[in-house]
């Protein structure tokens, strides 16, 4: 089963980083929301053998995962399709399923529609939070 590096605010409003054992990224971050956590940094450590055959560990990086990106984008599509100005949409609560990643994603496309960018052009400046 893979192993996750995480970071989680809790209800209490602190910070914890650790370790865990999930069967995939969107099952820790459920479990996560159960516990009334919001997930700040979620990345699985890939295991592989180095040179000198000691176990090396190594971070997929800081992207938003492509579920959370593909429900984030339905949404936003959807409400779109049914006549809600963008900024109305990108506002919703609903769009960032519980993501802290992608809640500062969000809060900087708002900021950046807001003062005059183009959705695309507010897009380029998150090159860290899409996959290449």
């Amino acid at each position: 089963m893979p192993v996750f590096s995480y970071t989680v605010v809790g209800a209490d409003g602190r910070e914890r980083t650790d370790r865990e054992e999930a069967i995939s990224e969107s099952a820790l971050e459920g479990r996560f929301r159960k516990q009334n956590a919001w997930v700040v940094e979620l990345k699985e450590q890939k295991s592989a053998l180095g040179a000198n055959g000691q176990r090396a560990t190594r971070g997929v990086g800081k992207a938003v995962p492509t579920r959370t990106l593909t429900e984030f984008f339905l949404q936003l599509s959807m409400q779109l399709r049914a006549g809600i100005p963008l900024l109305t949409a990108l506002s919703s609560e609903s769009l960032t399923s519980g993501s802290a990643r992608l809640f500062l994603v969000q809060q900087d496309l708002i900021e950046r529609v807001q003062s005059g960018q183009s959705m695309s052009e507010a897009l380029g400046w998150q090159p860290g939070a899409f996959f290449p």
